[in-house]
């Protein structure tokens, strides 16, 4: 079992920390204290850590979510069994790769909603 190990894709220009990943079952797994909703971002964050760890030279067959306080899983379907999910992730990357502090933001009252820093935010609308 690999937990909380650095990891690195060239590709994506990407770098992190695993959460799981369970080698004889090639199972990578995020835990996430509640999961109530599942977000692109939950599945993008699976997605990283996936390309990592296959670039590095891992074999990874399983993507998983992991809801802690009700003990749920939530199987996520390989990005190149998702070709929707992996086009939504690599434009994602893309936009981040390519922005600018200088473009205009648009902050989503949902999110600021429930950020921890939105009491340190100058956009925040909450």
């Amino acid at each position: 079992m690999l937990q909380g190990i650095e990891v690195y894709c060239e590709q994506y220009g990407i770098y992190g920390k695993i959460d799981t990943f369970d080698t004889k079952k090639n199972l990578l797994t995020e835990r996430k204290k509640k999961i109530k909703v599942i977000y692109d971002g939950y599945i993008f964050q699976l997605y990283a850590q996936y390309f990592c760890l296959k670039e590095m030279g891992y074999k990874v067959d399983k993507l998983k979510l992991y809801s802690m306080d009700d003990n749920k899983s939530y199987p996520i379907e390989l990005p190149e069994n998702d070709l929707e999910m992996l086009g939504k992730f690599e434009t994602l990357i893309d936009s981040l790769k390519n922005f600018s502090l200088d473009s205009e933001f648009l902050p989503n009252i949902n999110k600021c909603r429930n950020c921890i820093y939105r009491n340190l935010c100058d956009y925040s609308l909450c």
